[in-house]
């Protein structure tokens, strides 16, 4: 009976074999356990990704294969980044700066007194091959008041305008937006004040758009600053909110907003005259409402980060990572006249942020999400399917 088994077993093992081949990318099979925030440099064609305790990532962006050994940081590849990293990243953004990427990295840092401080900024500079601290790196978030101490604040978010070379940050604590030069770490502005609790932002065509999770119904605003001169407009949305995303394309700006108070996905159009209004999107079926999904009509689950984007032909097209694994795809025409919503199907629970990369012109190719149980998923623009990456 043991010989009579054994091409049986044999062809079983190879079946498996083949399977798993098919299904995973042999560039970084096992390489991920928990990954948690994840920042794109379009322009180097680099994408990072972090991991707790004190792990970075470093692949090819457009193809998802590994920049030399990884994790490129750890605890025995390249200590010394290692040693500065926080055990937890909370925030990471990129920007280009020529053939560097210049990573930006928030987490709790322990100051000279041994205490953990949330105010500091990491900054490193990879080139492809190594990093390196710049002399500016940590920058102190501090609104220059000696009655106020940032060092305990809540930091909601953090990104970059690269065109402009300013890194923006909120503060839910103290109701602050600060702007600091990608450049040198220098103040470029403020930091200016946000009535209420501002949370996840937005870029987009000049604006900056900030979330607002306040208990006062007259602070819950999306406000939205031009980023030329910091004058600021406010959209009532009827909720506070804290994670949003916004694309424009040549007939208008498409706004995805998730209300901090309920499971629901707004859709709207943003006025783009006044900046001080939005308008509900027409759903293309009958099956979800005018202006947003909601549990069980376009929500399987709780929506962890929203990534947008706009492609070679004005289509936008937006990313909804679910804790069950799926993404809803979200497509919105170049006219702006109504939405559709597919989803996407992964194998992979606990998906949480996202990133683009995105072509010179500013149209996307790809959008990628990290599954904090040990996996980046990653979606060419429009495509119905998804890929893998252990």
């Amino acid at each position: 009976m043991y010989h009579s088994g054994q091409p049986q077993i044999r062809c079983i093992l190879f079946f498996v074999l083949v399977l798993f081949a098919q299904c995973s990318d042999s560039s970084n099979v096992g390489i991920f356990a928990s990954p948690n925030h994840i920042a794109v440099d379009s322009s180097n064609d680099r994408l990072f990704i972090s991991q707790s305790p004190k792990e970075l990532f470093s692949l090819v962006a457009s193809t998802a294969e590994d920049i030399g050994d990884q994790p490129i940081v750890s605890a025995d590849q390249n200590e010394n980044v290692y040693d500065i990293l926080p055990a937890v990243t909370t925030h990471m953004a990129v920007y280009a700066s020529g053939t560097l990427s210049r990573l930006f990295v928030m987490g709790g840092f322990v100051n000279d007194l041994g205490n953990t401080v949330l105010n500091r900024v990491l900054v490193l500079d990879f080139d492809g091959v190594s990093f390196s601290e710049p002399d500016f790196s940590p920058i102190e978030i501090t609104d220059g008041a000696d009655a106020t101490d940032e060092t305990d604040n809540s930091f909601a978010d953090l990104l970059v305008d690269q065109q402009t070379g300013v890194l923006y940050i909120t503060d839910a604590t103290a109701g602050m937006l600060y702007a600091f030069s990608a450049v040198d770490g220098t103040t470029v502005t403020g930091p200016l004040t946000v009535a209420g609790e501002p949370q996840g932002m937005s870029l987009d065509n000049g604006r900056l758009y900030i979330c607002n999770t306040s208990s006062v119904d007259a602070e819950q605003l999306i406000n939205v600053v031009n980023v030329s001169d910091d004058t600021t407009t406010g959209i009532d949305i009827g909720a506070p909110c804290q994670t949003i995303a916004v694309q424009s394309n040549n007939t208008g700006a498409v706004l995805l907003v998730k209300p901090s108070n309920d499971q629901k996905i707004l859709i709207h159009t943003v006025n783009t005259t006044t900046y001080a209004a939005s308008a509900a999107i027409a759903a293309a079926s009958t099956t979800y409402a005018a202006g947003e999904l909601t549990s069980g009509a376009g929500i399987t689950s709780s929506i962890s980060d929203i990534v947008i984007s706009v492609d070679s032909a004005g289509l936008i097209y937006a990313y909804l990572s679910e804790l069950d694994g799926n993404i809803q795809m979200v497509s919105v025409p170049a006219d702006l006249s109504a939405y559709l919503v597919q989803t996407l199907s992964t194998s992979i629970p606990n998906l949480t942020k996202g990133a683009v990369l995105e072509f010179a012109d500013g149209s996307a190719s790809q959008a990628f999400i990290v599954g904090e149980t040990g996996a980046l998923v990653t979606t060419d623009i429009g495509a119905a399917t998804v890929q893998i990456h252990n």
